[in-house]
Protein backbone atom coordinates (compact mmCIF):
# COMPACT_ATOMS: atom_id res chain seq x y z
CA UNK A 1 0.00 0.00 0.00
CA UNK A 2 1.18 3.26 -1.11
CA UNK A 3 1.28 5.78 1.99
CA UNK A 4 2.60 8.82 -0.05
CA UNK A 5 0.34 11.72 0.26
CA UNK A 6 0.22 13.92 -2.38
CA UNK A 7 0.70 17.76 -1.78
CA UNK A 8 -2.26 19.73 -2.01
CA UNK A 9 -1.29 23.01 -3.24
CA UNK A 10 -1.17 25.87 -0.83
CA UNK A 11 -2.31 28.74 -2.72
CA UNK A 12 -2.76 30.95 0.59
CA UNK A 13 1.12 30.34 1.98
CA UNK A 14 2.06 31.33 -1.97
CA UNK A 15 -0.61 34.68 -2.21
CA UNK A 16 0.98 36.02 1.36
CA UNK A 17 4.56 35.78 -0.12
CA UNK A 18 4.02 36.98 -2.95
CA UNK A 19 2.38 39.92 -1.03
CA UNK A 20 5.20 40.27 1.26
CA UNK A 21 7.54 40.50 -1.86
CA UNK A 22 5.68 42.93 -3.62
CA UNK A 23 5.98 45.08 -0.28
CA UNK A 24 9.79 44.91 -0.94
CA UNK A 25 9.92 45.47 -4.49
CA UNK A 26 10.76 48.96 -5.69
CA UNK A 27 11.19 50.59 -9.03
CA UNK A 28 13.43 49.20 -11.71
CA UNK A 29 16.35 50.59 -12.43
CA UNK A 30 15.69 53.22 -16.01
CA UNK A 31 19.14 51.91 -17.55
CA UNK A 32 17.74 52.01 -21.20
CA UNK A 33 17.43 55.30 -23.56
CA UNK A 34 15.28 54.93 -26.24
CA UNK A 35 17.47 56.70 -29.51
CA UNK A 36 13.69 57.45 -31.17
CA UNK A 37 11.94 59.99 -28.62
CA UNK A 38 15.42 59.81 -26.00
CA UNK A 39 13.38 58.76 -22.84
CA UNK A 40 14.88 56.74 -20.49
CA UNK A 41 13.47 53.69 -19.58
CA UNK A 42 14.13 49.97 -17.55
CA UNK A 43 15.29 47.07 -19.40
CA UNK A 44 13.88 43.48 -19.14
CA UNK A 45 17.45 42.27 -17.09
CA UNK A 46 16.77 45.76 -14.73
CA UNK A 47 12.96 44.46 -13.88
CA UNK A 48 14.08 40.67 -13.69
CA UNK A 49 16.74 42.44 -11.23
CA UNK A 50 13.93 44.58 -9.48
CA UNK A 51 12.00 41.51 -8.38
CA UNK A 52 13.81 38.42 -8.51
CA UNK A 53 15.68 38.42 -5.36
CA UNK A 54 12.32 39.65 -3.58
CA UNK A 55 10.68 36.72 -5.11
CA UNK A 56 13.28 34.27 -4.17
CA UNK A 57 13.58 35.68 -0.32
CA UNK A 58 10.06 34.67 -0.07
CA UNK A 59 10.56 31.29 -1.34
CA UNK A 60 8.87 31.79 -4.71
CA UNK A 61 10.82 31.63 -8.31
CA UNK A 62 9.21 32.92 -11.41
CA UNK A 63 9.59 31.63 -14.92
CA UNK A 64 7.85 32.57 -18.37
CA UNK A 65 6.50 30.70 -20.42
CA UNK A 66 6.41 31.22 -24.68
CA UNK A 67 3.33 30.47 -26.85
CA UNK A 68 3.05 30.38 -30.33
CA UNK A 69 1.17 33.14 -31.96
CA UNK A 70 0.31 34.13 -35.15
CA UNK A 71 1.90 37.76 -35.98
CA UNK A 72 3.89 38.46 -32.40
CA UNK A 73 4.29 36.75 -29.42
CA UNK A 74 2.77 35.62 -26.47
CA UNK A 75 4.42 34.83 -22.78
CA UNK A 76 2.90 34.37 -19.36
CA UNK A 77 4.68 34.69 -16.22
CA UNK A 78 3.97 32.21 -13.86
CA UNK A 79 4.85 32.19 -9.82
CA UNK A 80 6.07 28.61 -8.09
CA UNK A 81 6.37 28.26 -4.40
CA UNK A 82 4.84 26.67 -0.99
CA UNK A 83 3.66 23.82 -2.92
CA UNK A 84 1.49 25.37 -5.44
CA UNK A 85 1.65 27.52 -8.71
CA UNK A 86 -0.24 31.01 -10.02
CA UNK A 87 -0.69 32.38 -13.58
CA UNK A 88 0.11 35.97 -14.12
CA UNK A 89 -1.94 36.05 -17.55
CA UNK A 90 -1.18 35.95 -21.23
CA UNK A 91 0.27 39.17 -22.80
CA UNK A 92 0.29 39.12 -26.66
CA UNK A 93 2.81 42.07 -28.55
CA UNK A 94 2.54 41.85 -32.24
CA UNK A 95 5.70 42.15 -34.65
CA UNK A 96 5.93 44.76 -37.13
CA UNK A 97 7.67 42.54 -39.48
CA UNK A 98 8.11 38.66 -39.28
CA UNK A 99 11.89 38.64 -38.94
CA UNK A 100 14.13 37.40 -36.71
CA UNK A 101 15.32 41.00 -35.17
CA UNK A 102 11.58 41.56 -34.72
CA UNK A 103 9.89 38.62 -33.88
CA UNK A 104 13.59 38.94 -30.97
CA UNK A 105 12.10 42.66 -29.92
CA UNK A 106 8.65 41.41 -29.55
CA UNK A 107 9.38 38.69 -27.51
CA UNK A 108 11.84 40.79 -25.34
CA UNK A 109 8.57 43.72 -24.53
CA UNK A 110 6.45 40.67 -23.94
CA UNK A 111 8.79 39.17 -21.37
CA UNK A 112 8.96 42.73 -19.60
CA UNK A 113 5.24 43.48 -19.81
CA UNK A 114 4.52 40.40 -18.55
CA UNK A 115 6.52 40.35 -15.75
CA UNK A 116 5.83 43.88 -14.83
CA UNK A 117 2.21 43.57 -14.91
CA UNK A 118 2.02 39.85 -13.22
CA UNK A 119 4.05 41.17 -10.21
CA UNK A 120 2.85 44.54 -10.20
CA UNK A 121 6.09 46.14 -10.12
CA UNK A 122 5.62 50.56 -9.69
CA UNK A 123 6.86 51.80 -12.74
CA UNK A 124 7.81 55.54 -13.36
CA UNK A 125 8.00 55.32 -16.94
CA UNK A 126 5.86 53.99 -19.51
CA UNK A 127 8.17 53.25 -22.13
CA UNK A 128 9.02 50.30 -23.80
CA UNK A 129 12.61 47.96 -24.28
CA UNK A 130 14.83 50.17 -27.27
CA UNK A 131 14.92 47.53 -29.35
CA UNK A 132 11.58 47.32 -29.68
CA UNK A 133 11.29 50.25 -31.80
CA UNK A 134 8.71 49.22 -34.19
CA UNK A 135 6.05 48.63 -31.44
CA UNK A 136 6.80 51.15 -29.27
CA UNK A 137 6.78 53.89 -32.02
CA UNK A 138 3.50 53.06 -32.75
CA UNK A 139 2.25 53.84 -28.76
CA UNK A 140 4.44 56.86 -28.27
CA UNK A 141 3.23 58.23 -31.70
CA UNK A 142 -0.38 58.30 -30.19
CA UNK A 143 1.13 60.26 -27.10
CA UNK A 144 1.07 63.78 -26.18
CA UNK A 145 4.42 64.98 -24.84
CA UNK A 146 4.26 65.38 -20.93
CA UNK A 147 6.23 67.79 -19.42
CA UNK A 148 9.33 67.47 -17.23
CA UNK A 149 8.51 67.20 -13.22
CA UNK A 150 10.57 66.73 -10.20
CA UNK A 151 9.71 64.77 -7.34
CA UNK A 152 9.44 66.10 -3.39
CA UNK A 153 12.32 63.73 -2.30
CA UNK A 154 14.26 62.66 -5.21
CA UNK A 155 16.90 65.34 -6.90
CA UNK A 156 17.15 63.22 -10.25
CA UNK A 157 14.29 64.35 -13.22
CA UNK A 158 11.72 61.96 -14.03
CA UNK A 159 10.05 61.73 -17.48
CA UNK A 160 7.49 60.38 -18.41
CA UNK A 161 3.36 60.58 -17.42
CA UNK A 162 3.31 58.07 -14.54
CA UNK A 163 5.42 60.45 -12.53
CA UNK A 164 3.21 61.81 -8.97
CA UNK A 165 3.65 62.57 -5.83
CA UNK A 166 3.27 58.71 -4.52
CA UNK A 167 7.25 58.70 -5.67
CA UNK A 168 7.85 60.69 -2.63
CA UNK A 169 6.21 58.56 -0.17
CA UNK A 170 8.61 55.45 1.78
CA UNK A 171 7.35 52.76 3.30
CA UNK A 172 9.86 50.51 5.07
CA UNK A 173 12.82 51.94 3.34
CA UNK A 174 11.53 51.84 -0.29
CA UNK A 175 9.23 54.09 -3.12
CA UNK A 176 5.37 53.54 -2.08
CA UNK A 177 2.50 53.74 -4.61
CA UNK A 178 -1.03 53.97 -2.69
CA UNK A 179 -2.84 53.15 -5.75
CA UNK A 180 -0.47 49.93 -6.23
CA UNK A 181 -0.84 48.42 -2.74
CA UNK A 182 -4.67 48.86 -2.94
CA UNK A 183 -5.08 47.25 -6.77
CA UNK A 184 -2.60 44.66 -5.21
CA UNK A 185 -4.65 43.78 -2.11
CA UNK A 186 -7.92 43.77 -3.62
CA UNK A 187 -6.33 41.17 -6.12
CA UNK A 188 -5.03 38.95 -2.84
CA UNK A 189 -8.41 39.08 -1.34
CA UNK A 190 -10.34 37.99 -4.31
CA UNK A 191 -7.32 35.36 -5.14
CA UNK A 192 -7.82 34.26 -1.25
CA UNK A 193 -11.12 33.59 -1.63
CA UNK A 194 -12.29 33.91 2.42
CA UNK A 195 -15.07 32.18 3.71
CA UNK A 196 -15.84 34.14 6.75
CA UNK A 197 -15.95 37.96 7.53
CA UNK A 198 -13.83 37.42 10.51
CA UNK A 199 -10.68 35.70 8.06
CA UNK A 200 -11.05 39.03 5.76
CA UNK A 201 -10.72 41.39 8.66
CA UNK A 202 -7.76 39.49 10.27
CA UNK A 203 -6.38 39.32 6.92
CA UNK A 204 -6.59 43.16 6.09
CA UNK A 205 -5.29 43.81 9.75
CA UNK A 206 -1.53 42.00 9.35
CA UNK A 207 1.54 43.38 8.75
CA UNK A 208 2.31 44.53 6.23
CA UNK A 209 -0.87 45.30 4.38
CA UNK A 210 -2.69 47.22 7.75
CA UNK A 211 0.78 49.89 7.98
CA UNK A 212 0.19 50.20 4.28
CA UNK A 213 -3.15 50.96 4.83
CA UNK A 214 -2.54 53.72 7.12
CA UNK A 215 -0.12 54.72 4.57
CA UNK A 216 -2.31 55.06 1.86
CA UNK A 217 -4.83 57.11 4.76
CA UNK A 218 -2.07 59.48 5.25
CA UNK A 219 -1.44 60.34 1.56
CA UNK A 220 -4.85 59.64 0.00
CA UNK A 221 -8.16 60.33 2.03
CA UNK A 222 -10.13 59.70 -0.97
CA UNK A 223 -8.52 56.79 -2.49
CA UNK A 224 -8.52 54.79 1.50
CA UNK A 225 -12.10 55.57 1.47
CA UNK A 226 -12.96 53.53 -1.71
CA UNK A 227 -10.85 50.93 -0.44
CA UNK A 228 -12.77 50.88 3.24
CA UNK A 229 -16.22 51.09 0.80
CA UNK A 230 -14.71 48.09 -1.26
CA UNK A 231 -13.58 46.13 1.89
CA UNK A 232 -17.45 46.42 3.66
CA UNK A 233 -18.71 45.83 0.52
CA UNK A 234 -16.19 42.17 0.30
CA UNK A 235 -17.15 41.98 3.81
CA UNK A 236 -20.80 41.93 3.33
CA UNK A 237 -21.07 38.99 0.91
CA UNK A 238 -19.24 36.68 3.15
CA UNK A 239 -20.59 34.09 6.19
CA UNK A 240 -20.31 35.80 9.79
CA UNK A 241 -17.94 32.42 11.91
CA UNK A 242 -20.20 33.39 15.11
CA UNK A 243 -23.25 32.91 13.39
CA UNK A 244 -22.53 29.93 11.88
CA UNK A 245 -21.21 28.24 14.96
CA UNK A 246 -24.64 29.23 16.74
CA UNK A 247 -26.57 27.69 14.09
CA UNK A 248 -24.59 24.75 13.79
CA UNK A 249 -24.72 24.80 18.15
CA UNK A 250 -28.76 24.91 17.42
CA UNK A 251 -28.86 22.25 15.04
CA UNK A 252 -27.12 19.82 17.64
Amino acid sequence: MNDEKKTEPNNKKLIDALIMAQSQMTFASKTGKNPHFGNEYAPLEAVIKAVKKPLNDNGIFFLQKVYISEGGQCVETEFHGWGAMLKGGKVFVPSEKQTPQANGSSLSYAKRYSLITATGLPSNDDDGNEAEDETQEKLESKKTPVKKKTTVKKEEVIEGDNPTIEDSIMYDGKPFDPSFFVDSFKTSVGLLEFEYQEELIEFYKKTPQFEQAQLVEQHDQELFGELLTWLTEEKNKLKLKTATKNEENNND
